[in-house]
């Protein structure tokens, strides 16, 4: 479900209690690896900017069945064998809940996003 929020924080307010938090802890993860990170709105999911190129971004999408974290289709290449049980696309990890991710691979992947 796309979104019409014009703010992250309007984002959050329109999910569920569960993808709330998990929209809260993984916003909390990508703020502890860059403070300043610009965060927007693209395309109806909650943003995180901290480049210009074409993947300098991380984004966290809730939709109808499933959330979807987003992330540079490189980084998430180098770690597509942690993630065997999940449903994985070209640049995203889609999962049902928070707590099936392993939380040390996602802030490697976070760090190494933020660091490139």
């Amino acid at each position: 479900m796309r979104s019409n929020a014009e703010t992250v924080d309007a984002y959050v307010k329109e999910l569920q209690s569960e993808r709330k938090n998990s929209l809260l802890q993984l916003r909390s993860l990508i703020r502890k690896h860059a403070p300043t990170i610009k965060e927007t709105m693209e395309y109806g999911m909650a943003t995180f900017r901290y480049g210009a190129g074409k993947y300098d971004f991380i984004a966290v999408a809730s939709q109808k069945h499933y959330m979807s974290l987003y992330l540079d289709p490189n980084i998430l290449d180098r770690y597509r064998s942690r993630f065997e049980d999940f449903n994985i696309g070209k640049s995203c990890i889609r999962f049902t809940s928070f707590s099936q991710l392993d939380m040390a691979i996602v802030e490697k992947m976070l760090s190494e996003s933020l660091q490139k």
